[in-house]
C-alpha cells in the first residue's frame, strides 16, 4: 500500500485524481476507514484493482479490523466477502491501497506487521491560498506523458524488484513503527537477539519502564502485556521459570543501553 502523508494542500489529492484518471473510474473504489472497519466494508472492493482513502483518519475503536483486512488484501490471502442479504464469497482480492492523510499512521500492532506493508510518500510544500485552480486540468492534458513515465517506473520496479526508499520516508516509517509498537521500539533500540542468554523479566520491564519516560511515553503497558507484546515483537524470546525466577531467553540489553 502507498501511503501518503503531507500538510494540507500539498497535492495529496491532485496526485489521487491523476490516479483514479490513469486507472479509469471503473477500476478504482473510494474506501474509507470506517468501511474498513465494517462487516460487509469489503463488498465494493470485488474486481477492483485500486482502492482510495483519501483522508484517513484512524481512531481506537476501529484499528483492529482495519490492520486485519489490510494485512490479509495486502498479503494476496483469501478473505471472506460478506454481502446484505448474498452468501458470502471467498476470494483473494487484487486490490492496491493508496492512502492519504495529514500525518503518518497510529496503527496498534505489536509485530508492526502492518507498518511492513506500507511505503510511505510525503508531499513536504504546502500551496494553501496559493492554489491554482486549473492545475488539475493541466495535468491531465499531460496523462498520455504522464502514463508512460509511469510505465517506465514499472519496468525499473520489475527489475530491480523492490521500491527505492528515500531517508525522508525510512524516517516516517521509523515514526510508524514507534507508533505501532513501543515495546518494537524498545527492543530495536535497547536490546539485541542473543541465543542462551538470558534477563530477569523484571529487570527488562523496568528498562523498558525507564526507556518509556525518556521517550515521553506515559502510562506504560504493565509487565504482564509488555510480556505479550514482546513475544509478538520478536518471536524468539521466549519465557522460563527459574531459580530466580522468570527470565526472558534469547535476549540481551545492548552494552551501552542500560539506563540507570
Amino acid at each position: 500500500a502507498l501511503y501518503i502523508t503531507g500538510p494540507p494542500r500539498s497535492s495529496k489529492g491532485t496526485l489521487m485524481h491523476l490516479m483514479r484518471d490513469l486507472v479509469g473510474l471503473d477500476n478504482v473504489h473510494d474506501a474509507s476507514v470506517a468501511n474498513l472497519a465494517d462487516r460487509f466494508g469489503l463488498e465494493p472492493l470485488a474486481g477492483k484493482p485500486l482502492a482510495i482513502i483519501s483522508d484517513a483518519r484512524f481512531a481506537s475503536r476501529d484499528t483492529q479490523p482495519v490492520i486485519e483486512n489490510l494485512l490479509r488484501i495486502i498479503g494476496g490471502d483469501g478473505v471472506s466477502i460478506q454481502r446484505k442479504g448474498r452468501t458470502n464469497i471467498e476470494t483473494i482480492l487484487p486490490t492496491r491501497f493508496v492512502i492519504a492523510s495529514n500525518e503518518v499512521p497510529k496503527l496498534p500492532d505489536a509485530s508492526t506487521a502492518i507498518i511492513t506493508r506500507f511505503l510511505f510518500l510525503r508531499t513536504r510544500k504546502s500551496f494553501l491560498g496559493q492554489e491554482d485552480p486549473d492545475l488539475l486540468n493541466k495535468l491531465r492534458r499531460g496523462l498520455p506523458g504522464i502514463f508512460n513515465w509511469s510505465r517506465e517506473g514499472w519496468l525499473d520496479l520489475k527489475k530491480q524488484r523492490r521500491f527505492m526508499e528515500p531517508e525522508a520516508t525510512k524516517r516516517d516509517r521509523r515514526l510508524a513503527e514507534f507508533l505501532a509498537s513501543d515495546v518494537r521500539s524498545f527492543f530495536d533500540e535497547m536490546c539485541v537477539v542473543e541465543m542462551g542468554t538470558s534477563v530477569p523479566c523484571s529487570e527488562l520491564y523496568g528498562e523498558f519502564v525507564h526507556w518509556c519516560e525518556q521517550a515521553g511515553i506515559h502510562n506504560p503497558p504493565p509487565a504482564n502485556v509488555f510480556g505479550q507484546r514482546l513475544h509478538a515483537a520478536v518471536p524468539i524470546v521466549e519465557t522460563k521459570q527459574s531459580t530466580d525466577g522468570r527470565e526472558y531467553i534469547n535476549i540481551d540489553m545492548r552494552k551501552w543501553a542500560t539506563l540507570e
